[in-house]
């Protein structure tokens, strides 16, 4: 895609990621410095995204209200998906339950999963596996609406995926369960907290040979 783009706009020089990449730097914070190599002013470098209430809060309030889910619940949203393709950013149908689980068991949670409906039969084998009851949205919201979902959740746990962005942007507690992806590419902000396996840290495979060691010693 990028030869693409390239092309189109006859690009006489292009900048990778990969040429200025130092440190722990996060991808966000590599993507300014890109901007800052070719001269153009950042004058604010937060990252955080404002949500536009009207019409996504009415869409969020009416299912809630079906739901029996209310402002004052402990809400927590889970994507269990991933990228199309990238086999390693799976996570254990039953250890996300097991989390789950827990959650409601001791913080009488609300869970609400997310995600499009390519993620549909990897959270329905969680929500197998789950003892007690949890809510899918997964298909039945655009990104709009999602992203005034997650700004009303307690917290967000996920794979390393957008829905991850878009909850580090709006500074929520976040867990991301990142396996196989790049430091770089870890959800950033204060309040994430990735968590990955020394054994397969960054390897950045769409397949595993080793049998997914990473994923399997990831335990609750």
């Amino acid at each position: 895609k990028e030869l693409i783009l390239y092309f189109l706009i006859r690009s006489k020089k292009k900048i990778r990621y990969k040429q200025i990449n130092s440190g722990n730097k996060k991808m966000h914070e590599i993507k300014l410095d890109i901007l800052k190599k070719i001269n153009i002013p950042i004058n604010n470098e937060d990252y955080k995204l404002e949500v536009f209430y009207d019409y996504n809060k009415g869409v969020i309030n009416n299912i809630f209200k079906k739901l029996g889910i209310t402002s004052k619940d402990f809400i927590v949203c889970i994507h269990v998906g991933a990228r199309s393709g990238w086999k390693t950013k799976y996570w254990l149908p039953d250890r996300w339950a097991q989390v789950a689980d827990h959650l409601i068991k001791n913080y009488k949670a609300k869970i609400v999963f997310i995600g499009s409906s390519y993620d549909d039969v990897e959270t329905q084998k969680v929500i197998n596996n789950m003892k007690n009851k949890a809510y899918s949205l997964v298909g039945r919201l655009d990104i709009f609406a999602t992203t005034y979902l997650l700004s009303k959740s307690k917290l967000f746990i996920c794979t390393n995926s957008g829905p991850m962005n878009i909850a580090a942007a709006l500074n929520k507690n976040l867990v991301a369960i990142s396996l196989s992806s790049p430091k770089f590419w870890w959800a950033p902000g204060p309040n994430s907290y990735n968590v990955s396996s020394e054994s397969c840290l960054s390897c950045n495979k769409k397949t595993c040979s080793r049998y997914f060691i990473c994923r399997n010693q990831i335990t609750v």
